[in-house]
């Protein structure tokens, strides 16, 4: 039995596509260009990633990672050569 006809699989995948790039522009937006990542930028994170409905346990499991992962990091240019 199909659960979703092709139609409406790519409706759901296009949808889906929407939210992750959304998702993604967000968190860009938060964090690229700032010469520090503070507590307030992992507030602001943490509500997209709750607004994102990704959950209590996920979102802190992101925040966590991240926390140590760009506390950590001395030199956040893109161009890294």
């Amino acid at each position: 039995m199909k659960i979703f006809s092709n139609h409406s699989f790519n409706k759901l995948k296009i949808g889906l596509t929407k939210t992750r790039n959304n998702l993604f522009n967000k968190i860009s937006e938060v964090i690229s260009g700032k010469a520090a990542i503070d507590e307030n930028t992992f507030e602001e994170l943490e509500a997209i990633l709750l607004s994102s409905d990704l959950g209590i346990d996920l979102t802190e499991k992101i925040i966590s990672k991240a926390r140590s992962t760009l506390l950590n990091e001395k030199d956040r240019s893109i161009d890294k050569e």
